[in-house]
Parts: structure tokens; C-alpha cells; sequence
């Protein structure tokens, strides 16, 4: 048995308020699911996103997704 772990293939880019663009992917395990939600005729869609714990690489690295994903954030 093989050991493949895998992601939902999808690309969320994160515009902080403070900064520059950052991606986030499956593909590095950093989104582990994405759920989007709107209604056809509805102006106003949601969304919600499972992702790994601490920050994209890991619990004791830097950058934290408090670090990415600020107050006023547009995704």
C-alpha cells in the first residue's frame, strides 16, 4: 500500500491588507478542503476552507495564517 496523501485541487489567492498576493493550493497540503456555495440567482456566494494547522509549513514555522490572513484580507 502506498502512502499518497492528496488535496483538493484548487487555488485561493489571498490579497492582506498589508502586502502582496499568496497562494494557497492542495498541492501543498497547505488547503485541506475548500467549500464554495452560491445561490444562482443570489448576489452573495460563501465559502469556508479547512487548512493545515499553524501556517502553510507547518505548526513551528513561519509565516502563521494569522500572519497571512488579516483583518480586512480579500480572498
Amino acid at each position: 500500500m502506498s502512502g499518497f496523501v492528496t488535496g483538493p485541487e484548487a487555488y485561493v489567492a489571498v490579497y492582506p491588507f498589508e502586502g502582496g498576493q499568496y497562494i494557497l493550493s492542495g498541492n501543498n497540503a497547505s488547503l485541506l478542503d475548500l467549500s464554495v456555495s452560491k445561490n444562482i440567482r443570489g448576489q452573495v456566494g460563501t465559502f469556508s476552507m479547512l487548512l493545515a494547522p499553524g501556517g502553510p509549513y507547518g505548526l513551528n514555522a513561519r509565516p502563521s495564517w494569522t500572519d497571512l490572513l488579516t483583518p480586512m484580507s480579500l480572498v
